[in-house]
């Protein structure tokens, strides 16, 4: 069996950066050592996060700033990655067929360019315009990003910054998205209440470029989608305004969320203050007004070392009506923090719900961090407590994932529930490129607020196998699969 971290392994990881820095991180990681554990383990925390927590104060809400007095905001999720592999590729004949130069601009897929103003909300602002590219040009959208950093439910205030997988939090819960009309972004002010105007219901990750040349996934999911959301490291040293450009050769932990809108392969090298080895850069939306750069656009090398490399990039496929479902089951109020594996690819994981209304189980979705995904979902119904596969197995269904990402998974047959009858989903998992393959949330000291990370006994459950399972709450306390069920 492959070597994995132990549960008190990630504990004392969090506590050593906490309270003895990067120093004391690194005695803790030689001092726990790995292990051979049969009974599995949590992933250790993206090292980005680490030393993210290690650098801030995460009681001031002052937002962080570029030399120039910009606002940045992005904050490194505490999921490592792990990921380099392929994902989803496009198929020669698709490759063959994308243009050199493509532009979202151009294609009537975008929203106007808005301001962040002195606020750490470009994570808002990214993930709000790739969801409002989706869903163009059918439809116009504007969504509140006041309401996100507002309503975000973590350990800080509105300005202090935030992720992706923060957003996804948010949105997965049915707490947003929100009109701009309702909740206008003011970042001072407290907000209003609103209704949720979308469900967000599929999101496709990126895996993280391997190297210059690696942008086919980007571009695929650019023109299959619309604007992908990503992170940046910003240095006003890398930006040339003559030329809107930008090329950072180094590879810092940083700082700013920002979305793709297309590409050009023949953009000059020569354009960049410092020249990269090839031409070719990816057309970015900043959210630092129109009157920045190329009307708040700006162009990025193909070499530059950390746009897309330290963490995904994420598509949203298109939002869906609220009346799709009526009510979400889950436990995981804070999102994807953490996961779980056996030092194999292969895991179950499993939810135990009681039915609050007389209504149809029609659909469950959970995170996948893996390259290549393949899922077998059951749903059981009149369940024994504490025992996820018993009852009635009621429907059954396999299927494939190309990408890391966020995924419903509509059921073959809807499950009928009475109010107050037990039903549980089991999922087993087997994601290509982790050991850790099953979403968990976990609650961190600093990060998460304990209102919302609250786990409980007889809700989660793990098996290496299927047949004997073990409580998480037994191995972490406050501790969910990211797991849902949807009704109507």
């Amino acid at each position: 069996m492959k070597k994995t971290w132990r549960t008190k392994t990630a504990r004392i990881l969090s506590t050593a950066v906490l309270g003895f820095g990067l120093a004391g991180l690194l005695i803790a990681s030689i001092s726990a050592g790995f292990e051979d554990d049969p009974k599995g383990g949590f992933a250790v925390p993206n090292p980005d996060y680490l030393a993210w927590l290690h650098s801030h104060q995460i009681s001031s809400d002052m937002p962080p700033l570029s030399a120039e007095g910009y606002a940045l905001g992005h904050i490194p999720p505490r999921v490592d990655p792990y990921l380099y592999d392929t994902g989803e590729d496009a198929d020669q004949a698709e490759i063959d067929a994308l243009p050199a130069r493509y532009d979202l601009r151009s294609q009537n897929k975008l929203t106007p360019v808005r301001d962040q103003g002195a606020c750490g909300s470009c994570w808002s602002f990214a993930v709000c315009a790739a969801m409002e590219s989706a869903l163009r040009p059918g439809a116009s959208w504007n969504f509140s990003e006041q309401h996100m950093i507002k309503n975000h439910g973590f350990k800080w205030g509105p300005c202090k910054g935030g992720n992706l997988t923060m957003a996804m939090a948010y949105l997965t819960r049915w707490t947003g998205p929100v009109n701009e009309t309702d909740v206008p972004y003011s970042y001072l002010d407290p907000d209003g209440a609103a209704s949720v105007r979308k469900h967000v219901q599929n999101v496709v990750f990126v895996p993280i470029r391997k190297n210059n040349g690696d942008n086919n996934k980007i571009k695929n999911m650019v023109k299959k989608y619309g604007a992908v959301s990503t992170s940046m490291y910003w240095d006003g040293a890398a930006f040339n305004s003559a030329t809107n450009s930008y090329y950072n050769p180094d590879n810092p932990v940083g700082g700013h969320a920002v979305t793709i809108v297309g590409w050009d392969d023949n953009f000059s090298r020569n354009n960049f203050n410092r020249i990269p080895s090839r031409d070719g850069a990816f057309i970015v939306r900043n959210s630092w007004g129109p009157g920045w750069g190329e009307g708040g656009y700006f162009y990025v090398s193909y070499c530059d070392k950390y746009f897309g490399r330290r963490w995904y990039s994420a598509a949203f496929k298109k939002p869906e009506s609220p009346s799709n479902y009526n009510k979400v089951y889950c436990y995981d109020i804070s999102g994807w923090t953490d996961c779980y594996g056996y030092g194999r690819t292969t895991a179950w994981m499993a939810n135990m719900f009681m039915a609050g209304n007389s209504e149809s189980i029609q659909a469950v979705s959970f995170y996948t961090r893996g390259t290549k995904t393949s899922y077998v979902v059951r749903v059981y119904r009149g369940n024994t407590v504490g025992e996820p596969r018993s009852g009635i197995l009621v429907t059954r269904k396999s299927g494939k994932l190309a990408n890391p990402g966020y995924y419903t998974i509509k059921l073959k047959k809807k499950v009928g529930v009475t109010k107050g009858q037990r039903f549980s989903v089991v999922v087993k998992l087997t994601a290509t490129g982790t050991d850790f393959p099953v979403p968990c949330e976990v609650r961190t000291p600093g990060f998460t607020k304990p209102k919302f990370s609250k786990g409980g006994k007889n809700q989660s459950f793990l098996s290496s196998n299927g047949t004997n399972w073990t409580d998480l709450n037994d191995l972490m306390k406050n501790a969910n699969i990211c797991l849902k069920a949807f009704a109507k």
